[in-house]
Order: C-alpha cells, then sequence, then structure tokens
C-alpha cells in the first residue's frame, strides 16, 4: 500500500477503510489531510488493479478478510498473544518494519531503508516504467518538482544514458 499509493508513513499508519473505496478499476484512496494538505481539502489517490502477483487492490481484500475487520484503522497493533487490536499501528512501527523486512530479505545495507524509501522508490521504478514527472509528481503529492526530478534520473539513469 506505502509503495504503491506513495503514501507517507503517517498517512498509511493512519489510513482508515472508510478512507478506502473499491472500484471496478482499482481503488480509491481519499486522504482527509496530509503534509501537503494541510487545510484538510482532501487528496484522492488512485491505485489501478495490479498484476496478479502485485495487485495491492487484491492483498487489501486479503487483509480485510483475514483480520474480519471492515471499519476503523487497516493496520492495526496485534498483541503478544497474536490477538488484532482496535488501536493502529504507529508511523514509527512503519518505518521500524521497513527496517526489519529490508533486513529479513538480505538486502544489502539493510539499515538504511525506511519507510521513506517505498515513497521514494516508488518515483523511481514509476520512471523507469514511463510514467511521467507530471504523473509521478502528483500521484505521490509531492510540491517540489526538484525533489520528484532526482527520483526520476535515478529511475532513467541507464535508460537515459547517451
Amino acid at each position: 500500500m506505502e509503495f504503491f499509493g506513495a503514501l507517507r508513513r503517517s498517512e498509511l499508519a493512519q489510513l482508515t477503510w472508510e478512507q478506502v473505496h473499491f472500484e471496478r478499476d482499482g481503488m480509491l484512496i481519499i486522504l482527509p489531510r496530509s503534509k501537503t494538505d494541510q487545510s484538510g481539502e482532501g487528496q484522492r489517490i488512485a491505485i489501478p488493479v495490479g498484476s496478479d502477483g502485485r495487485c495491492p487492490l487484491r492483498a487489501l481484500l486479503d487483509w480485510r478478510q483475514a483480520s474480519k475487520v471492515a471499519e476503523g484503522p487497516i493496520f492495526r497493533r496485534i498483541s503478544k498473544t497474536g490477538k488484532l487490536l482496535k488501536k493502529g499501528i504507529s508511523a514509527l512501527y512503519v518505518n521500524q518494519l521497513v527496517h526489519l523486512l529490508a533486513e529479513a530479505s538480505g538486502l544489502l545495507h539493510s539499515e538504511q531503508y525506511s519507510a521513506h524509501s517505498l515513497r521514494r522508490g516508488f518515483a523511481t521504478e514509476a520512471a523507469r516504467m514511463g510514467a511521467s514527472m507530471t504523473s509521478i509528481k502528483k500521484h505521490g503529492r509531492w510540491e517540489s518538482t526538484k525533489t520528484v526530478i532526482e527520483y526520476i534520473e535515478e529511475g532513467r539513469q541507464y535508460s537515459d544514458s547517451a
């Protein structure tokens, strides 16, 4: 979710089922407030249905079925006994989880991975797949064109090489 939605860790931690709308072509996430929307006008993130192995919509529907929860926080704390709690996870936990998963996956320099790695990775991979700077910037809700250009240049460093 964080990767495909280019969500900030705080947005992912605060995400509720009420903010996600499942549609035929994908899902629409409505963020009531975010870092770049301090006035609370709301921001919409459209995530299309993905391929079988990497479909965030299918993964989220599977999680809803497995958790037997369809309201309130999507990602919840788990007790030491394995019980799913009502309280959502924290932004700090999202960061810790990304680091732990990077380490468990055997990634080099796993200590350098954080939740921001997924957000940046989204922009890099979108650029690699041919998405325009405008669409990447809009989807990720970045205000700084300079930041997005850095991510795009990294993603296209081989394909744009002279």
